[in-house]
C-alpha cells in the first residue's frame, strides 16, 4: 500500500515559486485561467437560468406581456394584440 507522508503542496510550491519566477509567473497565470474558466461554467449552466427568471421578474413589473411557447394558441393570441401590445411584448421560447 502508498503510505504518504507530510506531502504539504502549497509549500512545494511556495518554495518553487520563490526559486524560480517563471514558475511564479506559470502559477498565477493558472490560478487565473482556473478561476476564470470556472466563472464561466457556473454561468453557462446556472447562468443562464437565473437571467431568465430575473429578466422575467423585471418585466412582470412593467406594463409588458409575456408569452410563453410558440405554439398555435399562442399565435392566435399575438394575432389579437395590437401593434402597442406587440412591442411590449416577450415571447419565450422552449429548445426542445
Amino acid at each position: 500500500m502508498f503510505k504518504g507522508g507530510d506531502f504539504n503542496v502549497f509549500s512545494i510550491i511556495s518554495k518553487l515559486a520563490k526559486d524560480n519566477k517563471y514558475y511564479f509567473a506559470a502559477v498565477i497565470v493558472h490560478f487565473i485561467a482556473a478561476v476564470f474558466l470556472a466563472f464561466l461554467v457556473v454561468v453557462k449552466y446556472f447562468g443562464k437560468n437565473l437571467i431568465n427568471k430575473i429578466r422575467v421578474f423585471l418585466i412582470s413589473w412593467f406594463d409588458k406581456y409575456i408569452v410563453i411557447g410558440c405554439g398555435g394558441q399562442a399565435e392566435i393570441y399575438l394575432k389579437n394584440l395590437t401593434f402597442k401590445q406587440k412591442q411590449k411584448t416577450t415571447v419565450i421560447i422552449d429548445r426542445r
